[in-house]
């Protein structure tokens, strides 16, 4: 019902006469019907009333003396009347709209959730090569695809799983060596290897442990067995495994770089560019290149009744493909950073780094090959049901 008074349009009105009931009677038998009448004094009024009869209310009750004044309009032919006479407010309420309609089938946030070994920036950058950007549309994108290709990526991962919540993309993944058996399940596990490793320390609260301190252990060999049956016993005994296990891991890691890149630089041409941004999605004038970077000259910001618009100009640049050599300095740090990313998306966030090597080597073509080696001590074992 208030929805449709409100579609309708109605106005609060004061209204002085000499006999106010009477005035009501009056109104009502010419159709005019009031509503929430509030009496004010023994000659003044208050009532709502729909607000196309306002004008013949105000003529009926003027020609029998009396007096009307608008106290408050509501409804949407009030704002209509509004957005009509303020045809900038409704160009902004409109465009504001429409942003919010397109912004609501794009992806505005991408996270990894249940990294732990595998980094959440390995199974963002998987899911950008596979089309998923800040602003990529909804239907665009195959989950199902998505969701096969993070876990593919490394063979840590035992389960992966994209999800689309509004503008929110999330990759929850679980790593083979995060497996943690529920809580109050007590069905019989063991523990295993999760990779080859020396035994630092084992301390096994449930199961028997099969290997000893500065043994060596290949990834899948059993470290913790469930299976705890007496010798000579006929009826078997297993248990849940649980222990605190330690290794130390060697990785060794090699970056070759190249001594010429393939590089984007500036062709000479370029011509003048104007970029829109609301929304953080913005609208650029055309170019007559294929890869072009911008140098803005002038920004101009707007806010237009609460709405972020901002026009920026400057100079396109065309891009071309071009070679470019590197020195020795660049090679290095380029090598020292592709190595350092290896390091990131390979071993466990928790690990503890107790040694690390760096070789680099010149070799006969110019390239230079970095070979990085490093020890660790981390957490080992992943448990399975027996």
């Amino acid at each position: 019902m208030h929805l449709w008074k409100f579609t309708r349009g109605y106005v609060k009105i004061r209204l002085y006469c000499d006999r106010p009931e009477r005035m009501v009677n009056l109104l009502l038998a010419e159709g005019i019907c009031l509503h929430s009448i509030g009496r004010m004094s023994l000659h003044e009024l208050t009532a709502i009333v729909r607000l196309k009869f306002f004008m013949q209310l105000c003529e009926i009750v003027g020609a029998h003396g009396g007096d009307v004044s608008l106290i408050e309009e509501h409804g949407l032919p009030v704002y209509l009347k509004l957005l009509k006479s303020r045809p900038m407010l409704a160009i902004t309420l409109i465009i504001g709209f429409i942003s919010i309609l397109f912004a609501s089938r794009r992806i505005f946030i991408i996270n990894a959730v249940g990294c732990d070994g595998v980094s959440e920036e390995k199974v963002l950058n998987v899911l950008y090569e596979h089309g998923v950007s800040v602003g990529v549309g909804q239907a665009e994108l195959e989950i199902k695809d998505l969701s096969k290709a993070v876990l593919d990526s490394d063979d840590r991962i035992g389960f992966a799983d994209v999800r689309v919540n509004g503008v929110v993309l999330t990759a929850v993944i679980r790593e083979v060596n995060s497996i943690v058996l529920p809580e109050g399940d007590d069905a019989p596990s063991s523990i295993y290897a999760d990779k080859d490793c020396v035994i630092v320390s084992i301390v096994a609260e449930d199961g028997n442990a099969v290997v000893k301190n500065g043994q060596a252990v290949k990834r899948g060999q059993t470290l913790v067995s469930g299976d705890i049956t007496p010798e000579g016993a006929e009826t078997p005994v297993k248990v849940r495994s649980k222990a605190t296990i330690f290794g130390q891991v060697a990785y060794r890691f090699s970056v070759e770089i190249k001594p010429t890149a393939a590089r984007l630089v500036r062709s000479g041409n370029s011509c003048d560019y104007t970029k829109i941004m609301a929304f953080g999605i913005g609208v650029g004038s055309d170019t007559p290149y294929d890869q072009f970077e911008v140098e803005v000259t002038k920004a101009r910001w707007f806010d237009a009744c609460g709405l972020p618009i901002s026009v920026c100009s400057g100079q396109a640049y065309e891009l071309v493909s071009g070679e470019a050599t590197l020195d020795e300095r660049t090679m290095r740090e380029t090598a020292l950073a592709e190595a350092d990313a290896l390091i990131r998306d390979t071993v466990s966030t928790d690990a503890r780094i107790i040694m690390k090597t760096t070789d680099f080597v010149w070799q006969d073509d110019g390239s230079l090959l970095a070979v990085v080696r490093i020890q660790t001590i981390e957490k080992i074992g992943y448990s399975r049901y027996i």
